[in-house]
């Protein structure tokens, strides 16, 4: 009669008699199991952990061929001792096989799937970035592209200012007076961007004080030039609505050294102007230099200002 029995997992056999009391391993979980001697243990079978419906006892299991070929299977092994019995296994996969083999996508190409797109979409990002930057972009609150091209420069001088600076050529430009008590003074104008030099008669004042002046031993901002750019702003502030600059730097030119500041102004009820101001201070007159455009427009304008005002020459 066959020996039925189980293991502690749960999985259930049927052998000869002649096995019983032998050792073997269980192919479901690997572990020893004595095959029951029903003539001389006494040890009751152990309880079946609870399985799911299409798990129960498969009686065909154990039908006689199925005895025959694990009486097969096991009878080259009895030479060694101790070694494992094969057992053969019920009919049908365990729950535990089945979930092992999941259909579809494997995890792994999901992972690789997701990880491809992350990179395309990084990689896209950067050369966006780099584009936008190589292309000089759009100007925050302006929308005007960054550092258009200087134009040719032509010398203008004044003889009588004893002046020259560069202005665009073929721009509306205009110079005069230096005598008869008008100031000097040299303009160009093209649209909305308008460049001057210009005399400044409130600032003039410091030159008697700048004659006598101990530059070497004198803080920047005792200068008589740095002291006459301050007057300046005063004046601008006055003139203006919602006057800013910034602190005023030194800038040096064949001119001599001056000072030179950015400023921002409320010209009009809606319009914003931007641009650069610079002062020097000469032997007779105090010459401020005056680039400006709508705000907007200001960082493409900004390289042509600053030529402007480093061709500033006697």
């Amino acid at each position: 009669m066959p020996i039925q029995f189980q293991c502690d997992c749960g999985q259930k056999y049927s052998v000869k008699e002649e096995f019983a009391g032998k050792k073997t391993s269980c192919r479901q979980c690997g572990e020893v199991v004595q095959i029951p001697n029903p003539a001389k243990s006494t040890r009751p079978k152990p309880k079946a952990k609870p399985k799911p419906a299409e798990d129960e006892w498969d009686e065909t299991a154990f039908e006689e061929e199925e005895d025959e070929d694990f009486e097969a299977a096991i009878k080259p092994k009895e030479k060694k001792a101790g070694a494992s019995l094969p057992i053969k296994k019920s009919k049908g996969k365990s729950k535990k096989q089945r979930t092992d083999q999941p259909d579809g996508v494997p995890t792994g190409m999901i992972i690789a799937m997701v990880a491809g797109a992350a990179v395309v979409l990084l990689g896209g990002i950067g050369f966006l970035t780099m584009n936008i930057k190589g292309e000089g972009a759009q100007v925050a609150g302006g929308g005007a592209a960054v550092a258009a091209a200087v134009p040719k420069l032509a010398e203008v001088r004044n003889d009588l200012g004893n002046f020259a600076i560069a202005f665009p050529d073929g721009w509306d430009i205009k110079t005069g007076g230096g005598s008869g008590g008008m100031p000097p003074f040299a303009t160009a104008e093209s649209g909305s961007i308008y460049l001057s030099v210009k005399s400044d008669q409130h600032a003039t004042a410091l030159l008697t004080t700048s004659q006598n002046f101990d530059s070497e031993n004198s803080r920047l901002e005792d200068f008589p030039v740095h002291r006459a750019h301050e007057l300046v702003k005063v004046k601008l502030e006055a003139e203006f609505d919602a006057y800013e600059e910034t602190a005023p730097k030194l800038i040096s030119t064949k001119y001599g050294d001056g000072r030179i500041s950015e400023f921002t102004a409320q010209e009009g009820l809606f319009s914003k102007t931007k641009g650069l101001r610079a002062t020097f201070l000469s032997n007779a007159w105090c010459l401020k230099i005056t680039c400006k455009c709508p705000q907007k427009e200001f960082p493409k304008n900004e390289a042509l200002f600053c030529k402007v005002i480093e061709s500033f020459s006697n």
